[in-house]
């Protein structure tokens, strides 16, 4: 039995439409896309700083950093690293996101997308819905019924109204309109998978938590994030979240295709069956 086939539980919610796409860095970073710990990376040489990122997370450094260049007056190189470290590698989008985008699209019905990334790589392969939606008052239970590309911490078509900074993360999730979205998102009718994402944001994980259906939601990670059994049995049991260890980093792409591949491979099929029979 494969890693994947665990994921074989909530074929019923694609069929149903309960089920959503949950895409973090891990995914952008395949199209060339730096995260945020290379950004701040980038900042620190810049202002000639030395960080560590044991006692302080990458959020916390950014406001530092976006305070640090608008105390000197060059509050534009802040928002210039940002936007050079979200453009994707045109060779990467082209060579290794894109095939995996397409991978993902051979899910029907096509699912909801939610993201954390604020680039516009998903955009860019005009693989998924046309619709995207980018603000707050966008976010609703409706548009998620409907489907299409849901940017939840903001874009770049309005970077400087993204969400960058810890203080800005804590303001967004307590909106009216943010906890009624994400209690919609994470309730018991719905199933999430998370690619790419490492399911640290506390914010998150407590919405998750309050909306909480054992085995309700899947989480694929590498060999290389290292979760502990005891922290993969917490996630399970506290948060409801199936973590599946899928192998090295780099086969993910490998993963999903040979779970995809045969698993609606066989529902066109049978599709396909129904409707030569409905012909006769």
């Amino acid at each position: 039995m494969d890693a994947l086939d665990h994921l074989n539980e909530v074929l019923p919610k694609i069929s149903e439409r309960k089920f959503i796409l949950f895409i973090g860095a891990g995914i952008s970073k395949i199209s060339g896309c730096a995260d945020w710990d290379g950004m701040v990376n980038s900042m620190a040489a810049d202002l000639g700083e030395t960080i560590s990122f044991e006692r302080i997370s990458h959020n916390e450094w950014l406001q530092h950093f976006k305070l640090a260049y608008e105390k000197n007056g060059n509050g534009n190189k802040f928002w210039q690293i940002v936007r050079e470290g979200i453009i994707p590698n045109p060779k990467q989008l082209s060579e290794s996101y894109i095939p995996l985008a397409k991978i993902l699209q051979q899910i029907r019905p096509q699912p909801p997308i939610l993201t954390t990334n604020i680039d516009n790589c998903l955009e860019m392969t005009r693989l998924f819905s046309a619709d995207v939606y980018r603000r707050l008052s966008e976010f609703t239970q409706a548009n998620l019924n409907t489907g299409g590309i849901f940017h939840i911490h903001g874009s770049i078509e309005d970077l400087e109204n993204a969400l960058i900074t810890t203080s800005q993360y804590q303001q967004h999730y307590e909106t009216p309109e943010m906890r009624t979205f994400l209690d919609a998102v994470f309730n018991n009718e719905h199933s999430v998978l998370f690619l790419g994402y490492g399911l640290k944001d506390a914010e998150l994980k407590m919405k998750i938590r309050n909306n909480r259906r054992q085995g309700a939601h899947y989480a694929l990670v590498p060999a290389e994030d290292n979760f502990r059994p005891e922290e993969i049995a917490t996630f399970k049991d506290v948060h409801g979240v199936n973590i599946i260890v899928y192998g090295n980093r780099s086969s993910l792409k490998q993963s999903l295709e040979g779970w995809i591949s045969k698993v609606f491979a066989v529902s066109t099929l049978e599709e396909n069956e129904k409707n030569m029979c409905g012909e006769q």
